[in-house]
């Protein structure tokens, strides 16, 4: 999975891809740094019982390690990623967006239905809906892959955007 991460971020970016060892030990640092960032999330945000109102400020105050995270992503999994720090920070603001408010709230709306509907199958039906929502989980992280690399290329200036992009990935969807 690590290697497939840094393969998405790297066509996404449009950079070249490292080799394979590169992947591999970046990916699994990412795979890591990610957990982590889900336990602060989950520390931050459910870390006890409060009224709502300061729940709600936790909602946002767990928001802080995701975007950091996503800020970081591209610094590690793309070659030349960490060029113009400033520009990541805005990048991050995707991942921010798509795992820490969209993906959280369709979770709670969309999963609960999702699995009733498979439960009916027993545990076989348990696993084809945990599976379907690790697809969504990973649609997520495409998106956010792809939105965090035009977010950086239109706020970066055009000499750090040019100077970073690898000459030999062809664009996608052009022949």
């Amino acid at each position: 999975m690590s290697i497939t991460i840094a393969g998405i971020f790297a066509k996404a970016w449009r950079r070249e891809q490292f080799g394979l060892r590169g992947r591999l030990w970046r990916g699994a640092v990412w795979f890591v740094i990610y957990l982590v960032m889900i336990g602060l999330r989950e520390r931050i945000a459910l870390g006890g019982e409060h009224p709502s109102w300061i729940r709600a400020l936790l909602f946002v105050a767990a928001l802080v390690p995701i975007w950091i995270f996503w800020s970081l992503t591209p610094a590690l999994l793309v070659r030349d990623g960490g060029r113009g720090w400033r520009y990541l920070a805005v990048a991050g603001l995707a991942g921010t967006a798509i795992s820490g408010a969209i993906i959280p709230l369709a979770a709670r709306i969309i999963f609960p239905p999702l699995l009733e509907g498979w439960s009916g199958l027993g545990p076989i039906g348990v696993a084809m809906a945990l599976m379907t929502w690790c697809g969504i989980v990973g649609v997520g992280w495409v998106v956010t892959a792809c939105i965090g690399a035009v977010l950086w290329e239109r706020t970066a200036p055009a000499d750090t955007v040019i100077g970073s992009e690898s000459a030999d990935v062809p664009d996608s969807g052009n022949p």
